[in-house]
């Protein structure tokens, strides 16, 4: 589950090479400061899922020039995320033996629970893809773009480094 960013401006191919790469690597820099705030803003939204912290501390940011990527890196997320439709194939028995142990107690058969999920499925509990966090990702976004943006070419204008 991967949420890119990619940054394009139809200018970049006409700018001078001098100012292009200085906007790239500012860019670049901004990205890194946007992932580190949006890993802040999904922690925190993911916060009422608790298992061992797993989903909550999953949260990482990848970037290269003009290009951000934020995703949780384990596989389970995009089932909190997206949810599981109800008559869906039920979770392989083995992948959720650990947590059924864990919330259910020894006693408790994974087996029955898998099946119990296949059949009712599973309401979704999105940190990422909620409309508000999209939102608040969208402006983080935006402000640190902007930000490299307005100090490169104000430094190009004005004659600056």
């Amino acid at each position: 589950m991967n949420h890119t960013i990619y940054i394009t401006t139809s200018w970049r191919a006409r700018a001078s090479i001098g100012v292009a790469n200085k906007l790239r690597d500012a860019v670049h820099a901004q990205l890194q400061v946007a992932g580190r705030q949006l890993v802040d803003v999904l922690k925190a939204q993911s916060a009422a899922v608790q298992w061992k912290g797993r989903y909550r501390t999953g949260w990482i940011y990848l970037t290269k020039p003009w290009e951000l990527t934020v995703k949780n890196k384990y596989r389970h997320a995009i089932f909190i995320e997206k949810g599981r439709r109800a008559g869906a194939k039920p979770p392989p028995v083995a992948a959720i033996a650990e947590w059924v142990r864990d919330k259910l107690g020894p006693a408790a058969n994974p087996y029955l629970v898998a099946r119990s999920i296949g059949r009712k499925g599973i309401r979704p509990r999105p940190a990422m893809y909620d409309d508000a966090t999209q939102r608040k990702m969208h402006s983080i976004v935006h402000r640190c773009v902007h930000a490299a943006m307005a100090k490169v070419l104000t430094a190009h204008i004005t004659g600056g480094p």
